[in-house]
């Protein structure tokens, strides 16, 4: 008597990636083992995934497991995935900056989109589009600074490209416009000099200058 065996199928649930505060994607799987021409729609039931992952999963590797396939032929076995929560994105709570403030001012504080703990997180001011003016700021742990005292009269919008990455060096990159607050500044007027005159009923002149009323 001649027996017949099921063959081995291995079917692997491949390794899949989304951003923070997407929806997951549809999950496919990889075989291994199939013969005589047979593919996945020779199965009698189709493999079934499951996660514990949704869309407000923090970012960071979730499990994807695979199970639940069936064939008269096969002998099935799983090897599970992975899915990877990726940052949605970088925020900085402000964007806005008073001219005239001193070099080392913080312009906000920055944040990654999804992250379960912000300290996993450093920032740096990158080299690609939007980095226009990076060299007008700095960065310090999580707070953005600038690096000079900016007028709003000579320039009043900067362009920047920040870049976030994990410890698992997972990194987004994202440009940030940051505007520059027009201010009420101070009047001015020169120095008046000493001035000599002679006892008079008469009216005296004294001719001021650099008078203005602040730009």
């Amino acid at each position: 008597m001649l027996t017949v065996e099921k063959a081995s199928l291995i079917i692997t649930a491949n390794n899949m990636t989304k951003a923070y505060g997407s929806i997951n994607p549809l999950f496919t799987a990889s075989y291994s083992g199939f013969v005589n021409g047979d593919t996945p729609v020779n199965l009698v039931t189709q493999p079934a995934f499951s996660t514990i992952a949704n869309t407000g999963s923090a970012v960071g590797s979730y499990p994807v497991n695979v199970s639940g396939a069936s064939s008269d032929n096969y002998t099935i076995g799983y090897i599970d995935g992975t899915l990877t929560v990726t940052p949605g994105g970088i925020t900085l709570s402000n964007s806005a900056i008073d001219e005239n403030k001193p070099a080392g001012t913080i312009v906000g504080t920055l944040n990654t989109e999804g992250a379960y703990d912000n300290t996993n997180f450093s920032y740096a001011l990158v080299d690609g589009s939007g980095n226009t003016d990076n060299a007008s700021f700095t960065i310090s742990g999580n707070q953005l600074k600038i690096a000079q005292a900016f007028n709003f009269e000579i320039k009043n919008t900067y362009t920047i490209r920040i870049q976030t990455t994990d410890n698992g060096s997972m990194s987004l990159e994202q440009i940030f416009t940051i505007t520059v607050n027009d201010v009420n500044e101070v009047p001015t007027i020169n120095a008046i000099t000493d001035q000599v005159i002679c006892t008079s009923t008469e009216t005296q002149t004294i001719t001021l200058s650099g008078i203005t009323a602040g730009p």
